[in-house]
């Protein structure tokens, strides 16, 4: 069983909401998270958690009352996925021995024993 990434959150968050919350919306997203290691609870939870966000909830309200738009069929899903950027869940503590280089990038360390260089060129 694989762990659930963002892609996948995102995707059965989207589809739960552009079905209203209705019995049928959360029937497809358990099944979409039959694959993954979240367990359901916790999905439900994480989008309680959600919902409290006055952002998100606007936006999952503008979605819900036109889901054709095109401009909010893509702006929920890249809501939705920032939000989970940031949530804890999400968070992997990443710890590196050694050094680290980036050219042209950056770089996210959870702990690190070594130096960490970046060298960006602009154009």
């Amino acid at each position: 069983m694989a762990l659930i990434d963002i892609p996948t959150a995102v995707h059965a968050l989207v589809s739960f909401f552009a079905l209203g919350g209705t019995a049928a919306a959360k029937e497809l997203a358990e099944k979409l998270l039959t694959n993954v290691s979240m367990k359901v609870a916790d999905f439900w939870k994480l989008k309680d958690e959600l919902l409290q966000m006055q952002d998100v909830a606007e936006q999952i309200r503008a979605f819900q009352k036109n889901p054709q738009h095109p401009d909010l069929q893509a702006q929920l899903p890249a809501l939705l996925t920032q939000k989970l950027e940031q949530h804890p869940s999400f968070q992997q503590n990443v710890e590196v021995h050694g050094d680290i280089t980036a050219n042209n990038g950056s770089v996210a360390v959870g702990a690190n024993k070594g130096d960490i260089r970046i060298k960006n060129n602009f154009k």
